[in-house]
């Protein structure tokens, strides 16, 4: 597992790279989930204007740069927190792309199968929202929910992939 503020997946951060890497061609995952979340506050203060502040301000230029490239559909949501989740999930869609055209992702997708997958946590339920973006999904959007897939309970959020059980890294 690798977490950083907006969760932000840039091809020029080592850290990043380095832990996609490890798990990748060491570790040999199956799957990597890039997973965002509502209530991001760096989504929340990409929105605005105003500086946050020494590097966060350099960190979050991504999400200013999907911020502008969508400005007339986040326009067009006029409750802020809907526009940040909404944001949120473009980040997701976008770490999503970096992480296919990393050679280490490229390489292991097409050598033996490797997955990528975006979603979105719902703080506020617990769900996660599969984005139907990456190569896991086929494009199918589904919200893992009662009554659509498995559940597990606790207090905590879970990905529970029908496989052989082989290890997985999520982002």
């Amino acid at each position: 597992m690798h977490r950083n503020i907006a969760n932000i997946v840039s091809p020029t951060d080592i850290n990043s790279s380095a832990v996609i890497e490890y798990a990748v061609a060491h570790l040999k995952v199956k799957h990597i989930v890039l997973c965002g979340h509502t209530c991001c506050g760096g989504a929340g203060a990409a929105l605005g204007d105003s500086k946050v502040g020494g590097v966060l301000d350099t960190w979050i230029t991504p999400l200013k740069q999907l911020r502008h490239r969508h400005a007339a559909e986040l326009e067009e949501i006029s409750d802020s927190g809907k526009k940040a989740i909404r944001l949120a999930e473009l980040n997701v869609a976008s770490g999503v792309e970096t992480l296919l055209d990393s050679y280490v992702v490229e390489e292991a997708v097409r050598e033996r199968g490797l997955q990528v997958h975006g979603v979105i946590y719902d703080i506020a339920s617990g769900r996660l929202k599969d984005l139907g973006v990456g190569n896991g999904t086929n494009g199918v959007k589904s919200t893992i929910a009662q009554g659509e897939q498995e559940i597990v309970r606790g207090k905590h959020g879970c990905l529970v992939f029908k496989d052989d059980g082989a290890a997985m890294a999520v982002l």
